[in-house]
């Protein structure tokens, strides 16, 4: 109870003060504010939502593809908040959490905003400003990211328009956090998802890696033993047991009680393709009781040990990282001899053998591991050390070699965008080590670069690394700047490139590639299933990687076969029921639409086994419902008209104006249409009258849900046989090479290789 008048007196201040409080609230300002509060915050969530989406990979969001401000931001230091090399948490996920739990907060307080919830929402702010402080930093301007932060300080700005007196209370914060913590679940959940998902993907690829590898090896001892003079007594045969480390041995030869009927054979399946494709080659499990005898130790191979630089350093190189990411964002032309042509066109790199090097194991090997890398790509540290737990267990019989691959425009012109700004300097002071100190001082170098994730600001820092893995690093900093480090890198790159390589890590098993290396212990399993087939030990001499072109027809060969949408009404080329079925989806503006629908159509005309149907996706959001934004204004219109032909004159009058449109480009407009109908025999009044049709529009929106069910991301998408058709067009000089021989291998006149 109140002491005295005075206390009474303040009470009833309070009380008053606070009834005035909530009185504010139902004023027409009040209620304006309380509203545009909820709109600008609405704004956030709807851009959050769209960038969690593109992150889940259930939206592909319009100028957010690779290479865009938008992947740059969310790939850098500044899209995810990390807690070790694999464990992240994207900020789009936090971002949206946040704007939708300060709703359900802002729209469960009538009674005003308390203290607390007001500075968190000036926290809010502050990240918001931060953020785009750091997109002007970087010059990287995401339309959606400025949306969501402009939407925040919009919001802001009404928090702090509304001046109602106030009672502290701790009610909003505890909504703020229950809401929160749901919205953070789900998101987890749906990111659970997608990542299952996409670990059965991989773990799919890396199975029918490892059937192919296996396949590959036994279709080589066959040829070897048919090649064979005589056959020879067991003591001569020089055969090639598995020989793990001594701990790793099996202890006791009792054999293994629990094997199945029929022999130790008996053991785990790995499946090849999909479907209807489908097929099962066993692979025998190491009983516990097998105990192979070992193999002499062969000493490892070695590199040049005491090879010299050329004398004058490279220009304007210091050995430390210059360029940021977003410093280049227009990838140059390629520079004279890299294109892909060029480089088909010089002698086999492979030659003499597919091998890096610097080898790390057993000159001659059963398993021979060769990877593309990196220094800074966290998956190739990742992998690495799942290769280097089985050279340690079977140091006699699998052998490492690397190459490099960084993915940096300063030595590497072959990729889209710098993403590892340092890994071109970290690939040149690995092979400065091997010049001057031969294989061991590669290796060393090698696993000091790899633990410092491929980053060191100064030559002091090297120099300092060199220095703990026991060197003099008088003179290396000269190596690491010479000429003869980037001809060497050069060198790999151009091999990469001849082996289609677009990626980090890239690993080859017996100059067999193995996808699928994002499951857990991929390589590991690889090599388990391969040594089972106890192939013989040898040198790189005879390994061979397949070409460019022979990866993409094989990429395409392992892509799931998808169910195709029905498409009604269908413009087909060919004869129907034809063995090869190709799709393409594209825009009839679309420069390279054009190009690949008139090459089809004159290789359909001149090959009875193949049939050829396009189907349309306007990049233009009046027609097209998948579409934000409008690339191409004349995309729907060229669209309605060869529906509208087809409409009217059937089949042959869909493709007549099919192929003055394609043929056409940049002259699309009413007239120009008017012209070319009635030169091919139409009622251009009637052609024109017939666009504005409701079953015109219907045969767009067939096709548009059709390409979004097969997921499409970017046009001209080709399907043969039910398959996508990938990076074809990374070899612009052979892209016509590479669809024909899918084609080729479609139809059944080339063997799979």
């Amino acid at each position: 109870m109140p002491k005295n008048k005075s206390q009474q007196a303040q009470i009833g201040s309070d009380t008053r003060s606070a009834g005035a409080a909530v009185q504010t609230l139902s004023t027409p300002y009040a209620a304006l504010l309380r509203t545009l509060g909820a709109f600008f915050l609405l704004i956030s969530i709807t851009m959050s939502v769209m960038l969690a989406l593109s992150t889940l990979g259930s939206l592909k969001l319009p100028g957010c593809g690779p290479g865009s401000a938008c992947s740059d931001l969310s790939n850098g230091f500044w899209g995810s908040i990390r807690w070790s090399e694999t464990g992240k948490w994207p900020v789009a996920y936090l971002g949206l959490a946040y704007f939708v739990a300060v709703l359900v907060a802002w729209l469960a307080a009538p009674g005003g905003i308390a203290s607390l919830f007001r500075w968190l929402i000036r926290f809010g702010a502050v990240v918001s400003v931060g953020f785009m402080m750091v997109m002007i930093k970087e010059w990287h301007f995401c339309n959606y990211c400025i949306g969501a932060h402009a939407g925040n300080i919009a919001f802001w700005f009404v928090a702090e328009a509304t001046r109602w007196r106030q009672i502290p209370s701790l009610k909003p914060i505890a909504i703020f956090i229950v809401a929160f913590v749901v919205a953070t679940g789900g998101l987890k959940a749906a990111d659970a998802r997608v990542r299952h998902e996409a670990d059965q993907q991989d773990k799919r690829d890396l199975e029918e890696s490892i059937a192919g590898l296996l396949e590959k090896t036994d279709a080589e001892m066959r040829a070897a033993q048919q090649a064979a003079p005589a056959p020879r007594s067991p003591a001569d045969q020089g055969d090639n047991p598995v020989t793990p480390a001594p701990d790793a041995r099996a202890a006791s030869s009792a054999p293994n009680p629990s094997a199945p009927p029929g022999g130790s054979d008996s053991g785990f399946k790995v499946t090849i393709g999909r479907g209807e494709d489908a097929r099962e080659l066993p692979i025998r499990k190491i009983e516990p009781g097998e105990t192979p005898q070992p193999r002499p130790q062969t000493a490892p191979a070695q590199g040049p040990s005491n090879e010299q630089p050329a004398p004058a350093p490279a220009k304007s190189q210091s050995g430390t990282a210059q360029n940021k990411p977003g410093e280049r964002p227009d990838k140059p032309p390629l520079p004279p001899g890299w294109d892909w042509d060029t480089i088909l066109s010089q002698d086999d790199p492979f030659k003499d053998g597919f091998c890096g090097l610097y080898v790390k194991g057993p000159k001659e090997a059963s398993v021979r591991i060769v990877m593309f890398t990196d220094y800074q790509c966290p998956d190739c540290k990742r992998v690495e050390s799942e290769i280097q737990e089985v050279l340690k267990k079977y140091p006699n019989d699998v052998s490492l070699s690397v190459k490099m691959f960084p993915f940096c425009l300063d030595c590497n012109p072959t990729v889209d965008r710098t993403l590892h700004p340092n890994a071109c300097w970290a690939a040149r002071a690995a092979h400065a080590a091997g010049i001057l100190w031969g294989n061991d001082g590669f290796w060393k170098m090698h696993e000091w670069l790899f633990d410092r994730k491929g980053i060191f600001q100064t030559t002091k820092i090297l120099e300092d690394g060199v220095r703990e893995i026991g060197y003099d690093p008088q003179g290396f900093i000269k190596v690491v700047t010479g000429p003869e480090t980037l001809k060497r890198i050069e060198t790999e790159i151009k091999e990469a490139r001849w082996c289609g390589i677009y990626q980090t890590p890239m690993v080859f098993i017996n100059a067999h590639e193995i996808r699928g290396w994002r499951t857990t212990n991929a390589v590991p399993r690889a090599v388990e299933a391969l040594l089972q087939r106890r192939p013989p030990a040898r040198d790189h001499s005879q390994d061979r990687p397949p070409i460019a072109l022979d990866k993409m027809v094989g990429d395409w060969r392992e892509n799931g076969r998808r169910q195709m949408p029905p498409d009604n009404p269908r413009h087909s080329r060919g004869p129907e029921g034809a063995p090869v079925q190709v799709i393409v989806y594209g825009d009839f503006e679309e420069e390279a639409t054009a190009e690949t629908d008139i090459w089809f159509r004159d290789y359909v005309a001149k090959h009875s086994d193949t049939q050829y149907t396009w189907r349309a996706f306007p990049f233009n959001q009046e027609c097209n419902r998948c579409m934000k934004f409008t690339r191409f204004e004349q995309g729907c219109w060229a669209a309605r008209a060869a529906e509208a032909a087809g409409k009217l004159k059937g089949e042959e009058g869909y493709w007549a104006i099919h192929d003055w449109l394609m043929r056409n480009q940049g002259s699309f407009n009413d007239e120009a249409l008017r012209q070319a109908a009635t030169e091919l025999g139409f009622d251009a009044d009637a052609l024109l009258e017939t666009m504005k049709s409701p079953e015109v529009e219907d045969a767009i929106k067939d096709d548009v849900n059709g390409a979004d069910r097969v997921s499409l991301q970017a046009i001209p998408l080709i399907i043969i046989n039910g398959k996508q058709v990938g990076r074809w067009r990374n070899v612009p000089e052979r892209k016509w090479e590479v669809l024909e021989a899918i084609i080729d291998e479609a139809a059944g006149r080339r063997p799979p290789r």
